[in-house]
Parts: C-alpha cells; sequence; structure tokens
C-alpha cells in the first residue's frame, strides 16, 4: 500500500484567501504612508494571522488523520479468459473495514493489451461495506494481460487533502484468439441455420466410406445405396447408410511470417487464421477426429493430432501468445518439419497470404507434403482488393487502379489454379470469410472419402 497525499482545491482556496489578505494589507500599508496617514492595521494583521493559524492548524490535523485510509482493501474480479476482440466485464471490489465514510474516486490500471474508457468510478462506501465498480474492456492483442495496482482517490475529512492510495495488485489473465463463433456455430447447429454464417451442411446419399446400418429406402436414395439382398428378404426396398469415417487427422501449418501481419480491420490476418482454426478444430473434434498443428514463419510450434474435446484447450494454451514476425516464411523448411514428425496420411491446412512469385518456393513444399497427406491451400485475400473492384470508376487513377488489382487477383487465382490441377484443395478466402470456407471445405473433404 502507497500513501501520497496532495492539496485539495478547499486547501488551495484557503491560501488564495490568506494570499488576498495579505495583499489588503499591504496596499492598504502602503497607501497610509503615501497620504501620510496613521497606519491601523492591527485589526487586519490579527485576522490574517488567526486565518492563517486556523488554515494551518486544520490542515495539519487533517493531514495526520489517515489512520483510516489503512483500512481499506481491493480486489478484483476477471473472467477466466478473454477473448480477442469481444468485450468483457471487469469487477473492482472495494472494502471498507473503517468506521469512517469513504467517498473514493476508483482508478483501476488495466494493461495495454485491452481498451478501455479511461475515467474515474465513483463510490460511496458506509463504514464497514463493500462497494464494486465495473467497466468494460475489448482485448485487442492476444497474450498475458497483466492488471496492475487498484488507486483509489480519497478527499480527506475536512476535504483540505486529497489521498492517493495505491493498492499492490497483479492479476494475470489469458487473452485467446475469439472462440465466440464456436459458441455460434453450436447456438445454430442447435436451430438448424447454419447458413447464417456461410456454412451449408449437404445430406449424405450414400458416398461415405462406412457402413453404418440398414434402413427403409427414402425418396433420394441412389440405386447404388439399395441392398438388393435385404429388399428380396424384407419385400421392401432396404438402402444401406454410411457414416462419415472417425478417427482422421487434421493438422492445422499456419504462417506466421510478416505477411500475416497485415490488417484488413482491428484484427491481423494471423488473428483471423486462429478464429477460422479454432472453429475448425471444434467442428473437427466433435466428428471424432484428432486435430493438431504446426506454425512457421519465425514462430515455431506444433502439437500433434489429439481426439477430444479437450483438445480445443492445448490449443488455446498454445497459440494465445504466438504473433506473426518479420520473418519471411520457408515453406519447403516447414513442410520437411512435418513431415520428419508424421507421415501418417492427414488433411494439413496450410493457411498463408501467397502471391504468384511464391511458386518457386511453394510447389517442391506441396509436392512433398502430398507424398503423404491431402493438402488444403488457404490463400488469404486482402479485403480491400474487393472493395476496389466494386468501387464505380471515375477517373483514369481508378481506371489504372482497378486494372492492377484486376491483374494482381488473376495472377494469385492462377497460383491456386495451378495447385488445384494437382489434386490440391485450394481456398482464396477474405479473413472474414474464412471459418465458414474451412468448414466447407471440411465437410466436402469428409463426404467425398478423400481423406
Amino acid at each position: 500500500m502507497r500513501l501520497r497525499p496532495k492539496p485539495s482545491q478547499r486547501l488551495i482556496q484557503g491560501l488564495a484567501i490568506a494570499v488576498v489578505f495579505a495583499f489588503a494589507l499591504a496596499v492598504y500599508r502602503f497607501y497610509a504612508v503615501w497620504q501620510d496617514q496613521a497606519v491601523n492595521d492591527q485589526l487586519l494583521i490579527w485576522i490574517c494571522f488567526g486565518f492563517l493559524t486556523t488554515l494551518a492548524i486544520t490542515a495539519l490535523i487533517d493531514l495526520l488523520n489517515y489512520s483510516y485510509l489503512k483500512q481499506l482493501s481491493a480486489k478484483r474480479v476477471l473472467p477466466n479468459n478473454i477473448a480477442s476482440g469481444a468485450l468483457s466485464q471487469i469487477k473492482v471490489l472495494v472494502q471498507n473495514h473503517s468506521d469512517t465514510f469513504i467517498d473514493a474516486q476508483v482508478f483501476d490500471h488495466f494493461p495495454e493489451l485491452v481498451d478501455a474508457e479511461v475515467k474515474p468510478h465513483q463510490l460511496s462506501l458506509n463504514p464497514k461495506q463493500e462497494g464494486q465498480v465495473e467497466y468494460a474492456v475489448r482485448a485487442h492483442t492476444r497474450g498475458d494481460a497483466i492488471f496492475g495496482d487498484i488507486q483509489l482517490i480519497i478527499e480527506s475529512p475536512y476535504k483540505f487533502w486529497q489521498w492517493s492510495l495505491q493498492l499492490p495488485q497483479n492479476d494475470i489473465i489469458k487473452i485467446y484468439p475469439n472462440f465466440t463463433q464456436i459458441s455460434h456455430f453450436n447456438m445454430l447447429a442447435g436451430e438448424h441455420n447454419l447458413a447464417d454464417m456461410g456454412i451449408h451442411l449437404r445430406q449424405l446419399r450414400g458416398q461415405g466410406m462406412e457402413f453404418h446400418q440398414l434402413r427403409d429406402y427414402r425418396k433420394g436414395d441412389s440405386l447404388r445405396q439399395i441392398d438388393w439382398g435385404a429388399t428380396s428378404r424384407r419385400h421392401k426396398l432396404i438402402s444401406r447408410e454410411y457414416q462419415e469415417e472417425k478417427d482422421q487427422q487434421i493438422i492445422f501449418l499456419i504462417d506466421c511470417g510478416k505477411r500475416m501481419r497485415t490488417k484488413d480491420d482491428h484484427l491481423s490476418h494471423f488473428d483471423h487464421t486462429l478464429n477460422a482454426l479454432l472453429l475448425l478444430a471444434y467442428v473437427a473434434l466433435k466428428q471424432e477426429d484428432a486435430v493438431g498443428f504446426q506454425t512457421f514463419g519465425g514462430q515455431n510450434r506444433g502439437i500433434m493430432p489429439i481426439k477430444g474435446q479437450q483438445q480445443i484447450n492445448a490449443l488455446l494454451n498454445q497459440l494465445y501468445d504466438v504473433h506473426p514476425t518479420l520473418t519471411a516464411s520457408d515453406y519447403l523448411l516447414a513442410a520437411q518439419d512435418l513431415i520428419s514428425k508424421t507421415k501418417k496420411r492427414a488433411l494439413v491446412v496450410l493457411v498463408s497470404n501467397m502471391r504468384d512469385d511464391d511458386l518457386p518456393e511453394l510447389d517442391p513444399a506441396i509436392k512433398l507434403l502430398q507424398k503423404h497427406h491431402l493438402v488444403m491451400l488457404a490463400n488469404l485475400r486482402e479485403a480491400v482488393f474487393d472493395k476496389i473492384l466494386d468501387e464505380p470508376i471515375e477517373d483514369f487513377h481508378q481506371a489504372a487502379l482497378h486494372a492492377e488489382t484486376e491483374l494482381f487477383l488473376d495472377k494469385r487465382q492462377g497460383l491456386l489454379d495451378y495447385f488445384a490441377a494437382k489434386g490440391v484443395v485450394a481456398v482464396d478466402s477474405t479473413p472474414q470469410q474464412l471459418p465458414a470456407h474451412l468448414v466447407n471445405q471440411y465437410f466436402n473433404i469428409k463426404r467425398s472419402g478423400r481423406l
């Protein structure tokens, strides 16, 4: 606990009044001497002296009366974790253990990783009373957020001083990627309205890889689904029902290089990638597949594919403080590193921001991965390019910019077409649309039996 007093406005006003008295006395003496009149200022002197003495004694007593401040305590109530980009509520509890009424302003020292309105929160506490203030923060950067001291500004009983009471605190909370999309997915899945997220589920009609059960024929079943032996025995059409294979592996190969620092909104491409990763990982784990990841491009972390919903927590704890670097990404080195760790067939989702001039480096990496895995190439496209193409052309500058943008995007599409022709699942997406695109492609792959 640290206590620091400073004069309040009332004490400053009192000193100002004393200065006015002294100035009036000096003016009176000067006027009397100038006019050769007798000086009769004893009354003014005594008034000035009495006022100063009273002010000084009262201010001193008020300054020394601070023992009640030592009977104040505060603590902070934080959520278990914070999602980047989402609003979170922070509570500060202040306990007055003294027998004195407290009128305080509460300042919370929140970290630079979050945005909040910097303003004092007024709190009045009766003796032996606890009160609380609450405010909202929005995290803008992932990592360990350290909330510092709680500061109370309290006026002394006679209001001649303001005490700054610093109560040491050191609360650490993890800022995770935004996992609110998982809750949104669950809600919409329960309402069978996933189209609101851009996710389109198509009913499986016998193309799955594992036999599940026999059932009565339904309109829309293909002829290949009909089990003619069971049909002849039961004297009615019987269809085979298949289910998607389980125990498959999904590995995210995530670029942490300098291009992933690009921002279209308040989040970087890397942050959008993590949000999409969490949603697809959750969906895959619900399908009883195993999920893992590996990063490259200056940050090298990874965990091998594991099944179970607890894997979401493992992903969060491993990725929440990873940030894109200023390093150029080496795709071939990343592929070699992944192959050295696992050769069991998996869906490898490579997420990056690639351009046509990356082909010489990217091609051997993809070829190496394809020897053992099915590769999905998710290429992030800056949303600003779409805005440029949507704007009307009104002058030469806009026409030139429009043409350059189309040429650039055509070359990027050529890169994806090149790999799609080689059996790679190619996804071109803005960061905001990436979660829906990845989930849709995952379901398409599961239904096609390619994995």
